[in-house]
């Protein structure tokens, strides 16, 4: 006796299911590329405070806190587990 396999059976939420990941992807990438828009403009500001002599202290702070920002941006777009396996 041979079993017969039904192709292309689909569970009915396929569909739905699809839909979200495929705007979850579209969202990660959105946070990805603002929190690195910010990081870049943090640092942009940071250097301008600092070497214009208006505020240095919070120049360099900024220039500190956009490197640290940048870095936690490039962690996240690389290590994202729950992303692996959409993928």
């Amino acid at each position: 006796m041979k079993t017969q396999v039904i192709s292309g059976a689909q569970f009915p939420l396929d569909p739905l299911i699809g839909h979200f990941i495929h705007y979850l992807i579209i969202t990660w990438g959105l946070i990805l590329f603002t929190g690195n828009f910010i990081a870049a403009t943090l640092i942009a500001l940071g250097i301008l405070f600092w070497l214009s002599d208006w505020k240095p202290s919070r120049g360099r702070q900024m220039v500190v806190g956009g490197i640290v920002l940048f870095i936690a941006m490039q962690w996240m777009a690389f290590s994202a587990p729950w992303l692996s396996f959409l993928i």
